[in-house]
């Protein structure tokens, strides 16, 4: 286990890992610089229009995220990956296209719903929308690269962007809402210049990549879309009732309570985006894995839940401290999501569109919990939600891992020692 985590080899865990800590480093100076001084209310209207974006943005993914990401992790020459990066990122404009022109009359279902302060921050950020699905590449497509430097610099752009230009805002002018939100998305594209450089794609050969990319879609990436549509979108639609129906303020709770609980898969994450190519090549995840994960998961929660009510204190403030009575249910929740991060990186690799099936199980469970448990219990109900929602898919996931690799995976693990 500890050769997965310490050994020579594990230099892009590490780097991972340091970048990881340091983003989250500058996330506590950044609730300390512009959280604390705007408050809750303007901090949960910030969250709240962040939060409605994000169903639009994953109507108009259509499954070519997925397909992309397997597309390069099949691609082995360097020239051939630049090559579909260059369809790739074709594909993200547009995509970028169809999402603002999807946003100009979805702002009119936001002032009905969250009022019109949030929907004329809306309209501010609607012409940038065009540029995002190349920021949302960066998370999905940069482990499928191996390109793990890339990774770690896209973490600290967009953090530091956010950090300069919103302290900026908060501190040497009067802050509204609009003004912010034009921030924090500028802050989100300032990765875009880094992925060129970095990736630098190539716009030749465009066609024999478009059409290996839409054969992936079909078989792969549009199924993949619809489960996504029945599980992210049903979660993120019913976790958005929570600022209906108990306002912007509680929604701004359970977001900075999920972002600081997300920590709790810090480890994980960098461990498995570090080997991401690896393991999705591979097909399967070496049992060294799994102990590695537990310690990770392990370590990172107790750390979590020993600081939380100090770091709330110290950094966000004293009218933020509510936010600590659901981070130890969010920690379980994150606990449990990272539990299945080995097997949905294997799975990653398979290109098996019967995954699909999990999502369709999911998706139907988050819209029978949320309404039913915020209903009643308001945002401590959406903070159970997610806890039985989380376990759900622990399930489900593993189940799909056994049974369709269950014939070759103690084989392969009696071989190889692992």
């Amino acid at each position: 286990m500890f050769s997965v985590l310490f050994s020579a080899t594990s230099f892009a865990t590490l780097a991972v890992a340091t970048a990881t800590v340091l983003n989250l480093l500058l996330r506590l100076v950044i609730g300390r610089v512009i959280a604390r001084p705007i408050g809750p209310e303007v901090f949960g209207q910030l969250a709240t229009l962040e939060g409605v974006l994000v169903l639009p943005a994953l109507l108009t993914r259509f499954g070519f995220l997925v397909a992309s990401r397997l597309h390069i992790v099949r691609t082995e020459k360097e020239l051939q990956r630049q090559e579909a990066t260059g369809a790739i990122f074709l594909i993200a404009i547009l995509r970028g296209a169809v999402l603002t022109i999807a946003l100009i009359p979805g702002t009119l279902v936001i002032r009905y719903f969250y009022g019109p302060e949030i929907a004329s921050a809306a309209m501010w950020i609607v012409p940038m929308m065009v540029l995002l699905p190349l920021a949302q590449m960066v998370p999905l497509l940069v482990p499928a690269y191996g390109r793990t430097s890339l990774l770690v610099q896209c973490q600290l752009v967009g953090t530091i962007g956010w950090l300069i230009l919103g302290g900026a805002v908060v501190h040497m002018t009067s802050p509204t809402l609009s003004l912010l939100a034009v921030c924090r998305h500028l802050a989100i594209l300032a990765v875009i210049p880094v992925v060129l450089v970095v990736l630098r794609p190539v716009f030749s050969n465009l066609r024999g990549h478009l059409t290996a990319l839409g054969s992936l879609w079909k078989s792969y990436g549009i199924h993949q879309y619809f489960a996504q549509l029945c599980d992210q979108g049903a979660t993120q639609f019913m976790i958005l009732l929570l600022p209906v129906m108990a306002g912007p303020s509680e929604y701004g709770y359970y977001v900075l309570a999920q972002t600081i609980a997300m920590q709790t898969g810090l480890l994980s994450t960098a461990l498995f985006q570090a080997r991401f190519r690896l393991i999705a090549r591979l097909g399967r995840v070496p049992r060294k894995f799994f102990w590695a994960n537990l310690f990770c998961i392990g370590i990172s929660a107790a750390g979590i839940l020993a600081i939380q009510k100090l770091v709330i204190d110290i950094v966000y403030g004293p009218a933020f401290l509510p936010v600590s009575r659901l981070i130890p249910g969010l920690v379980l929740a994150e606990a449990i999501h990272s539990g299945y991060r080995p097997f949905i990186t294997a799975i990653s690799g398979w290109g098996d569109a019967r995954f699909k099936y999990t999502s369709f199980i999911a998706g139907p469970v988050a819209l029978a919990i949320y309404p039913l448990l915020i209903e009643y219990y308001g945002v401590t109900g959406a903070v159970t939600a997610t806890i039985l929602l989380m376990t759900v898919w622990f399930v489900l996931v593993v189940g799909f891992y056994r049974m369709f690799h269950a014939t070759t995976l103690p084989k392969d693990m009696s071989t190889t020692g692992e």
